[in-house]
């Protein structure tokens, strides 16, 4: 048991259904309800419609009960408020004979935006017909918005009649998610809308609004959620938001609140733009057949993944306010591009440039594809493995006594398989919170453990005050959490104390960190201090906020309820002179909040020294890709790429394309055919030398990983935190029985006699943590242990003796069910 087991195989064929799976283009938009109806046709209607509720039943119950258990949470936190339901309509494509009814051919009046819709409503007496009042405030709704819908989206792909139901018996949770079904064709050859009976008429408009713009799409739909879903609800954000596009007589204020709660993440949407976003469709297709899990869990991502999409194309609109209708229309000349990403993307160039009145057009100051990828909720890639998504909700009110930086921290613990599924796993998490010089953070006893069942788990820690200095300004700072389970990490960075404390309750609404530069620091130089600068555009109006030990924080009505554009700026300041600018971002905000993470140099391309050699080799990177799938970041037709993974759980390897992709901390062996000198990954710097260490979690067991800095790191650069113990060095975890004695790298054998490439090799002790090489660590501990990469940054036998661990006590939640 000295060395790690050594065999590996990676030459396992691939199935032809994989490389189906594989394929860029695809039939039909994936996260729609498909319903097979056999040969029935609109003569049996009804037959259809029977058929068809039992499907949408099925396929929603699961999803609708954890969105209400997502939707609670949400207002248990005092982000959404009581009465906001979360709503998602879906799209139902029917199936007669094995041929998908798409409503491109039938009762079309015109095509590609030549006439309207047409609402046909059922007659007083139907058993779908909806009461007068509300089919009068329907009709009110589609009359009043239709004139900017027709402006922002251009005229529908297919114009002419669709019919209007009442199917609230059939899809009527009230907070459910279903808000609204779609059928291009309901099997009469007419397309349809299925609407439930809401009780608030802003919620009514806001969510058939949003099936409207299904029905706009039509036929041409496009095949993935993240473009479909996407404009959808960006068009929605933007028409519910002007009151000239809504009936009069509605409550404007509560528009704005289901906006939101419900369809707006821009206020922290750099801090949820994560990896576990991509996938091909938002919903699992396994979701329908899963038991309701117990607990009040989130069951799974798929709601923050409706949210940032159309947040993201909404960043799209703001700066580009035609980008929807020039778009739309160059798409309709050929929607058979509807799944073919590379093709939608240079469009979407085009249409920018078309706007701009020229070439070199951008997004928040990117070209589009270069923007595009850095947007992990519009990665229509399925990427397999276990994964962590962490949720971030700054909490602002009943503060009291120390409360210094609290927040509600959610984690969604689960495993994506074959064909997009998606399995909500169970754990244990321990959180591990730092202040900005890296010194470790003990809060109360009850958030040092996360409990994750049903891929949910959360603690609300305060981050305490740790460097009052008694006098002057608030000493906020920038504090990170690591969030370990079993191998996978997921972390957040968050201003502590910079945007509400229980000495100043007031919330501030420009807050964030900054990762390279802090600013002023307790305890250093104080002719060195910072500000971060928001610039609203075009007109150049400004605020400062003060870098204070990483963090910043500031109230500005520069933000408001009206979508803008804006620059932010780090600016250094010398002996009370500004400096130049050493990082800059552009970005869109809808809301009145803009909460950011601000790495300095965060985006970076690495080329391992000698790039990829021919044959078997043990490797990583100190960055994480922006390419999700492993062949193409590899360069490799999907038959030719061979990579695996020590998984100690199966005690065998892992391998592609069962495997997770590539990322900072994990190692991997692959089989290259031929050598690739000129080998380069592009993506983000998980952590900065001098600033950020960056955490690997290891699970029982061997663990394959990979140094995440681009340069070699001792092991007395490092620190072990094992659940709530106090951080540790390298060598007393080693003689405290935690790790094996040592760390083994891989060294590729002689060429194989038969293929001329090495196809094996041996391990020997390594004595540094080696850059862009693979390792093999052994943990002792049946629960796990983290590592702590940390070049650069005060270990913690130098970190002053600040580990702070807060006095006993003890705090919780009570839910009284019942009270006489």
């Amino acid at each position: 048991m000295g060395k790690p087991a050594m065999s590996v195989n990676l030459r396992t064929p691939l199935s032809a259904l994989l490389l189906l799976l594989s394929a860029t283009v695809l039939a039909s938009p994936r996260s729609a309800i498909v319903v097979d109806i056999g040969s029935r046709g609109p003569a049996q209607a009804d037959e259809i419609r029977r058929i068809v509720v039992a499907e949408v039943r099925a396929e929603t119950q699961a999803a609708d009960r954890l969105a209400a258990g997502y939707v609670d949470s949400l207002r248990e936190a005092g982000v959404a408020p009581y009465g906001v339901p979360f709503s998602a309509p879906r799209v139902v494509l029917l199936r007669r004979n094995g041929r998908l009814l798409t409503g491109s051919s039938g009762m079309a009046l015109s095509r590609g935006g030549g006439g309207d819709l047409v609402l046909q409503f059922r007659p007083d007496g139907h058993q779908n017909a909806f009461p007068t009042s509300y089919r009068q405030l329907l009709q009110s709704v589609f009359d009043t918005a239709r004139p900017h819908m027709n402006g922002l989206f251009r005229m529908p792909f297919t114009g002419g009649p669709v019919r209007v139901d009442n199917m609230d018996a059939s899809i009527g949770d009230r907070d459910a998610v279903a808000g609204g079904i779609f059928l291009p064709d309901d099997g009469t050859g007419m397309p349809a809308i299925w609407f439930p009976v809401y009780t608030a008429p802003e919620t009514t408009a806001v969510n058939f609004i949003h099936t409207l713009y299904l029905a706009y799409m039509g036929g041409a739909l496009f095949q993935y959620d993240a473009w479909s879903e996407g404009f959808a609800r960006a068009a929605t954000m933007t028409t519910v938001r002007n009151p000239n596009a809504l009936p009069a007589g509605m409550d404007m204020e509560f528009i704005g609140q289901v906006v939101e709660a419900t369809y707006d993440t821009s206020a922290h949407y750099d801090w949820y733009n994560q990896p576990p976003l991509a996938n091909d469709r938002f919903i699992a297709p396994n979701l329908k057949n899963l038991p309701l899990p117990p607990g009040g869990s989130l069951g799974g991502i798929y709601l923050m993944r409706y949210m940032m999409a159309g947040t993201a194309w909404a960043k799209v609109t703001t700066e580009w306010p035609g980008f929807l209708s020039t778009f739309l229309q160059q798409y309709y000349a050929d929607p058979s591009i509807g799944g073919n990403v590379p093709a939608l993307v240079a469009l979407a160039q085009s249409t920018i440039d078309t706007l701009n009145g020229g070439p070199g057009a951008t997004v928040e100051g990117l070209p589009f594809a270069e923007w595009y990828r850095r947007q992990y909720v519009l990665n229509t890639t399925v990427s397999r493995g276990k994964k962590v998504f962490v949720q971030a909700i700054p909490i602002t009110f009943g503060l009291g006594g120390n409360d210094f930086g609290v927040f509600a921290i959610w984690v969604t613990y689960f495993e994506t398989a074959a064909g997009g599924n998606e399995v909500l796993l169970s754990g244990t998490c321990f959180p591990i919170y730092w202040d900005s010089t890296f010194a470790r953070l003990f809060t109360t006893g009850q958030d040092d453990r996360m409990d994750i069942a049903a891929a949910f788990g959360s603690v609300t820690p305060n981050l305490p005050d740790v460097f009052n200095v008694g006098s002057g300004p608030t000493q906020w700072y920038r504090a990170t959490i690591d969030l370990p389970v079993l191998d996978q990490i997921a972390r957040a960075i968050l201003p502590a104390g910079a945007i509400a404390t229980a000495q100043s309750p007031a919330p501030k609404n420009f807050y964030g960190s900054v990762i390279g530069f802090d600013g002023a620091k307790v305890g250093g130089d104080p002719n060195v201090t910072g500000k971060v600068r928001l610039t609203v555009l075009p007109g150049g109006n400004s605020v400062d906020a003060p870098l204070r030990n990483g963090a910043f924080g500031v109230q500005t009505n520069l933000l408001g309820s009206a979508p803008v554009r804006v620059r932010v700026d780090v600016i250094p300041v010398f002996n009370n002179v500004e400096q130049a600018p050493v990082h800059t971002e552009f970005m869109s905000v809808w809301g009145d909040r803009l909460g950011l993470v601000l790495h300095i140099g965060e985006f970076a391309t690495y080329s391992p020294p000698s790039g990829l050699v021919a044959g078997i080799q043990a490797v990583g990177f100190p960055v994480r890709p922006f390419e999700m799938s492993t062949a193409a970041l590899l360069g490799l037709p999907s038959n030719q790429t061979l990579v695996a993974r020590w998984k100690q759980e199966r005690f065998d390897y892992e391998r592609w394309p069962s495997l997770e992709p590539f990322d900072v901390g994990e190692g991997f062996y692959v089989r290259m055919p031929t050598p690739a000198p000129g080998f380069q990954v592009s993506g983000r710097l998980l952590g900065k030398e001098g600033f950020l260490p960056v955490t690997v979690a290891l699970q029982p067991g061997w663990n394959q990983v990979v140094n995440p800095f681009p340069n070699d790191v001792s092991f007395s650069d490092l620190t072990v935190q094992r659940g709530a113990d106090f951080p540790t060095t390298w060598s007393a975890a080693i003689s405290s029985g935690w790790l094996g004695t040592d760390v083994f790298q891989f060294t590729p054998g002689s060429p194989d006699p038969h293929s001329g490439v090495p196809e094996g090799g041996t391990l020997s002790p390594a004595s540094v943590f080696p850059a862009g090489r693979a390792v093999f660590v052994r943990v002792l501990v049946s629960e796990g242990l983290s590592i702590t990469f940390r070049p650069g940054v005060l270990g913690p036998a130098q970190d002053r003796g600040r580990q702070w661990r807060p006095p006993p006590t003890w705090t919780g939640s009570l839910t009284i069910d019942d009270y006489r």
